[in-house]
């Protein structure tokens, strides 16, 4: 309910001036449904923020000619305050940033009506932003320009002669000097300036602790959406730093509403929050954009993928499945960097046809006019908007309402740019984009869309409304009242005389008691909660709302859920495998231990990531370069009698020699001098490393390396490479396996064995009774053996047998042929009869790195 002489002031003509859009959008909307219900015609109430009723009585003097300064945008301020800085050469790196926070120290001395003369220097920065400060309003005044800080003071020069009117202040907790002597001066100009305040509601605030912040934010959105089932509107909830916390409560709604309401229950919209993000933060914005990068010179191959996979380019839906497979051919380039000329290049003859939308845009884009050239701003913006058109921006499909509002968004961004042309400046393509980039990050915009029950909403946003349940959370001592941070720029001293906001803890204290008083009277029901506990720390009730009662303990509403019979599906297994399909290697064993589901994806689905090629030798790479480097090694050094009476100068000369050829097959061309410099080092180092280990063992041949091997377990038949097999002097046989990675004993034992490579290939050479076999781990680190023996063989790492089976039983050498046999085998049949759990071996350790997590849903599991 709107007090009656605010609408009669309303229905005579007079203005009404808020402190925030949100309250003008919200009074507005409440004045227009009261006169409806009493009248049938009305003229539209004159309600508006103060910022935009300054900028409309700026716009009409503007349009009849009586205006003889230029005003600016906030956005050709921060420009100017950047141009100011760069120039003053003060050494910041960030101009942007210190730009932000001179203008925000600027705003705060005009709004004090404080002279740059004035101000109390206390340390070097507030000298330097002192020279600044003068240097923008020397820059201001030689061209006739002012900015938002000097509008009031312009505007009563212009209205000193305008006849007066009336002037409603609603919903205003405190003016700031400069806006209150505007006012002042209106009236003794003959204006009538009144202030009014909402009606107050009668309500008996509680308040409600919480254990944490997401159990408080869980709570605040069950409540809403108990309240929205009964059909309840005017649901608004406070959230003190909601800059901060708008990702985090979003989320918790989001969940919370999607969740709970059957699909015929839902709206439209449910929940609004008056944050609005970002230009940038909207899709077809950040599309925009990242199109703009086929401008450069050269461009990352991953961002020319993005853009043409792009369902925001020409053809995008024409030519869907053929641009995916080029994707896929360019995956395979090893390149980082790729240019118009090149990427044109790369669509073959037989290729036009199918991409011949995408032919034509590259085409059109290398006959545009030359972008190397510098130019003025407003000419880039017509350039960004030419070139987004070219690309078939905002794409092929129907665009909803939202998106049509963010292409109307884009236009405005443009002209935003252009609007630097105050400079008189000519500027590099790459600055430009810089420039547009962070405009679209600066930039809040918000959607039209129609109201929502419930609001969410920041201190200042609330403050004034009237609303018929609300609910403020964050009520803790630490953040209400506002912690005290004056401006580094302005001394803190002269800041705390002068009563500026966020100067001082009694300041912030008697506005935090007006806007708590203010929400305890905007609503039928009010609620204040907070977290005992933050970040393992205890946290305390806020002392403005201490003494308030405690609220009962808040139930999870039930929820009437649609009646539908449920059916239930085990998912967890794939067709058996046919008999051509009945063949496999170690990957097929280690990975059906690891997650029988991951083994079906990779080796069943062939659902494998097809990462982009590059120049940088990959970790498997490096394991098998390295598997070749010492089968060319041992098949000329084939016992340990040999390799000491090698000659050591020979030796090394050999080893670099083979380093050389094996690396040149595996390593790309364009690979760095430096880098390939390293690699040889690094692998000279473990070669040496593992030469002087095999030395040091007691004398031993080489029968075979890299020999390829089948065996036969439970109908499948398994192909196996093993790396090598060593006799000792007694004719016992070793198998050895070399790693390049992480390795422990632990991972041969088990119901599913992690490693199933050394169990395999000795399995595969039973018939040889192999006494031993242990892992060689090639580190730049050092050299080291980790194994298993059924003798003593004085050899580090490689121990005697000790081993417990799940019975708590010793397992002797000769039972390990059947402790395999039944664990290898049992994955086996496992994997022939399509079992596709998802069962990682060791919970979230197994999935960390796994890429099939979008397809299993493993966290609903774990």
């Amino acid at each position: 309910m709107v007090r009656k002489e605010l609408v009669d002031l309303l229905l005579k003509g007079a203005v009404c001036i808020t402190p925030t859009r949100t309250l003008a959008r919200s009074l507005a909307r409440q004045v227009n449904l009261d006169l409806a219900k009493k009248q049938k015609a009305w003229s539209t109430p004159k309600i508006s923020a103060l910022d935009d009723w300054l900028l409309a009585l700026w716009g009409a003097f503007e349009t009849k000619g009586k205006t003889c300064v230029e005003l600016l945008t906030l956005q050709q301020a921060l420009l100017c305050w950047q141009t100011v800085i760069a120039q003053s050469k003060s050494g910041f790196f960030e101009v942007r940033a210190m730009a932000k926070m001179a203008w925000q120290a600027w705003v705060q001395l005009q709004q004090w009506q404080v002279a740059i003369g004035d101000l109390v220097i206390d340390n070097a920065d507030q000298a330097t932003f002192q020279q600044w400060a003068t240097h923008y309003q020397t820059w201001l005044n030689s061209r006739k320009l002012i900015d938002s800080t000097q509008l009031p003071k312009a505007l009563l020069a212009l209205m000193a002669a305008r006849q007066g009117g009336v002037v409603v202040l609603y919903g205003f907790e405190r003016l700031v000097p400069l806006i209150d002597h505007f006012f002042d001066k209106l009236s003794s100009n003959g204006w009538a300036v009144k202030q009014l305040d909402p009606l107050p509601k009668s309500a008996q605030a509680q308040k409600m602790p919480f254990k944490t912040q997401l159990e408080e934010y869980q709570a605040v959105a069950r409540w809403a959406q108990k309240l929205c089932l009964q059909g309840q509107t005017q649901i608004a909830i406070v959230v003190p730093d909601l800059a901060k916390q708008r990702s985090k409560i979003a989320s918790v709604f989001k969940d919370t509403f999607d969740l709970s309401f059957a699909p015929t229950m839902r709206k439209s919209a449910d929940f609004s929050i008056s944050l609005a993000l970002s230009l940038a933060q909207y899709p077809l914005i950040e599309a925009a954009i990242m199109f703009l990068k086929i401008g450069m010179p050269t461009l990352s191959l991953v961002e020319y993928a993005a853009i043409l996979t792009s369902c925001f380019t020409k053809g995008s839906q024409t030519e869907q499945f053929a641009r995916v497979a080029h994707v896929c051919f360019l995956k395979s380039l090893p390149k980082e960097m790729i240019s118009l000329k090149t990427a044109l290049s790369f669509i073959k003859p037989e290729q036009e046809a199918t991409l011949s939308l995408w032919s034509k845009v590259l085409k059109a884009l290398l006959n545009y006019e030359d972008l190397t050239v510098a130019k003025t701003w407003a000419k880039w913006a017509t350039c960004f908007n030419e070139l987004v058109a070219i690309m078939g921006w905002p794409g092929e499909r129907p665009l909803d309402s939202i998106e049509e509002q963010v292409v109307k968004g884009w236009h405005t961004l443009l002209s935003m740019l252009a609007q630097y042309e105050i400079t008189g400046a000519k500027v590099s393509y790459a600055k430009a984009l810089s420039a547009l980039k962070a405009l679209a990050a600066e930039i809040p915009f918000e959607p039209e869309h129609p109201v929502t029950p419930v609001q969410i909403l920041g201190v200042l946003e609330a403050a004034g409304q009237q609303f018929n349940h609300l609910w403020v959370t964050g009520m803790q001592s630490e953040a209400w009242p506002l912690p005290i941070c004056p401006h580094p720029f302005i001394s803190a001293a002269f800041q705390r005389i002068q009563k500026m906001p966020h100067a001082s803890a009694e300041q912030e204290r008697i506005y935090a008691r007006k806007i708590t008083k203010r929400l305890m009277q905007s609503a039928k029901e009010v609620i204040f909660s907070y977290p005992l506990t933050q970040d393992e720390k205890r946290l305390e009730v806020s002392g403005l709302i201490k003494e308030l009662p405690l609220a009962p303990p808040f139930k999870k509403p039930a929820l009437p859920l649609p009646k539908v019979s449920l059916e239930t599906f085990y998912d967890d297994k794939a067709p058996a495998l046919a008999e051509n399909e009945k063949h496999g290697n170690v990957s097929t064993l280690a990975l059906q231990a690891m997650c029988p589901f991951k083994a079906f994806s990779q080796l069943r689905l062939k659902a494998v990531r097809w990462d982009w090629q590059d120049i940088w030798l990959q970790p498997a790479q490096r394991g098998i370069l390295l598997h070749a480097i010492l089968e060319s090694f041992w098949r000329k050094f084939k016992d340990q009698s040999t390799l000491k009476q090698c000659d050591e100068k020979a030796l090394n000369a050999y080893l670099e020699k083979l380093i050389e050829q094996k690396l040149l097959k595996v390593i790309h061309e364009a690979a760095p001098t430096l880098y390939r410099q390293v690699e040889k080092k690094r692998l000279y180092k473990i070669l040496q490393d593992c030469i002087a280990k095999e030395k040091q063992r007691a004398p031993f041949v080489v029968v075979a390396t890299e020999t390829e091997k089948k065996i036969a377990l439970e109908g499948m038949v398994f192909t196996l490479r093993l790396d090598r097999i060593d006799k000792g002097a007694d004719n016992s046989l070793f198998l050895i396996d070399y790693k390049t990675g992480k390795f422990k004993m632990a991972n041969l034992w088990g119901m599913r064995p992690k490693a199933p490579q050394l169990p395999l290939y000795y399995l595969a050479t039973a018939t040889l009774a192999p006494c031993a076999l242990w892992v060689t781990l090639l580190d730049s680190q050092s050299c080291q053996y980790v194994g298993i023996s059924a003798n003593a063989l004085a050899l580090p790492g490689v121990d005697l047998l000790d081993q417990l089976d799940e019975d708590g039983k010793r397992l002797s050498w000769d039972q390990l042929h059947g402790y395999w046999s039944l664990r290898l085998g049992a994955l086996a049949r496992a994997f022939q009869r399509g079992e596709a759990s998802v069962s990682p071996l060791e919970g979230s350790r197994t999935c960390q790195y796994c890429q099939f997590s979008s397809l299993c849903r493993v966290k609903e599991h774990i």
